[in-house]
């Protein structure tokens, strides 16, 4: 906006057909670079030389010989890591033979000891059912039955046995059916 309004004011008209804008300098006109007539040749070609077919032969020998050093080293390259892949893959059937060996040992053992566990349990349990109970061993809680009368059970005494060794006798009160009869003889 200001460049029009200086180009107004001044009634400048830039030449917009210009390949090079404002950069052109006019001291360039004879600059060798920027012309476009023909020139004197400073570089002369050199002559080619009359062995031209001996230098291709040769060029093609010495990219045989590289091309073939080349191969060489890359099969000794080879073979050298064929044999470290064999040696790699020797190693892993070794440690897999071991360790499915450990693996079929380990699961010979679990399935003898599940084999005598049950014929542990089978024998303990002959004739009767496993939840039936225990006797304690203990005999931590006694019950004590005085009998009288004709053998009916008249008086319950419980007898506590303490971690101590003490023993305790408490009597415990009698069944509610049998205090309805004291009362109703009484």
């Amino acid at each position: 906006m200001f460049r029009d309004q200086a180009n107004v004011v001044g009634q400048f008209k830039p030449n917009n057909n210009a390949p090079y804008g404002n950069t052109y300098n006019s001291s360039w006109r004879n600059h060798p670079n920027f012309s476009w007539k023909a020139r004197a040749t400073q570089y002369q070609q050199p002559d080619p030389p009359s062995q031209q077919s001996s230098s291709l032969e040769q060029a093609i020998a010495n990219l045989s010989k590289v091309v073939g050093d080349f191969v060489g080293n890359q099969e000794a390259i080879n073979a050298q890591i064929n044999q470290r892949i064999d040696r790699v893959e020797s190693t892993l059937n070794k440690r897999m033979d071991g360790m499915q060996n450990d693996m079929s040992q380990k699961f010979d053992n679990l399935q003898y000891s599940i084999s005598r566990l049950t014929n542990l349990n089978t024998v303990q349990e002959k004739g009767r059912f496993p939840s039936q109970p225990h006797q304690n061993p203990k005999g931590v809680h006694e019950v004590e039955s005085l009998e009288r009368e004709s053998s009916q059970m008249k008086d319950v005494k419980a007898l506590i046995t303490l971690r101590s060794g003490k023993k305790i006798e408490k009597p415990t009160p009698k069944p509610h059916v049998e205090r309805r009869r004291d009362k109703e003889r009484g």
